[in-house]
């Protein structure tokens, strides 16, 4: 599966970005690159985490995240708590303790199902969290 990530402000002078498809954005106000990072993934939430991770050498602020499939492009603009716990290989009720914790994005919505996270904030926070930015600490109540 294919994962196109559009970054701004990105470090591409980096040399751990060696084997990254870094294409420039033009017309942009400020440094914007697109990346192809191709995963071995069987959904969308493990193959986000992967592409995450092959691109936290470069930095800057993820803008926007599209998973293209076998047959088009499909944009996943929310995930919840059962994607985030697939996205890191944990279990749900696991991947619930960890969105509560302080620094995890704050929840785009809540719905019956439960909340909902903007897919960019997760993904950025999975990002950082591989980096050791993002540890996670429990909100006190």
């Amino acid at each position: 599966m294919d994962v196109l990530i559009t970054i701004q402000e990105p470090d591409t002078s980096s040399e751990q970005c060696d084997g990254i498809d870094v294409v420039p954005l033009p017309l942009c106000e400020v440094l914007t690159v697109g990346v192809a990072v191709t995963v071995d993934a069987d959904s969308l939430p493990v193959a986000i985490a992967q592409a995450a991770a092959a691109v936290a050498p470069l930095g800057g602020t993820i803008v926007r995240i599209v998973g293209r499939g076998n047959d088009d492009d499909h944009e996943f603009p929310v995930i919840g708590v059962k994607e985030f716990g697939e996205a890191r290989g944990i279990e749900r009720h696991y991947a619930s303790q960890v969105s509560r914790a302080v620094g995890f994005p704050r929840e785009a919505a809540v719905l019956a199902a439960g909340p909902v996270w903007e897919l960019v904030d997760v993904a950025r926070w999975i990002r950082d969290a591989d980096n050791g930015n993002g540890r996670a600490r429990r909100r006190r109540r």
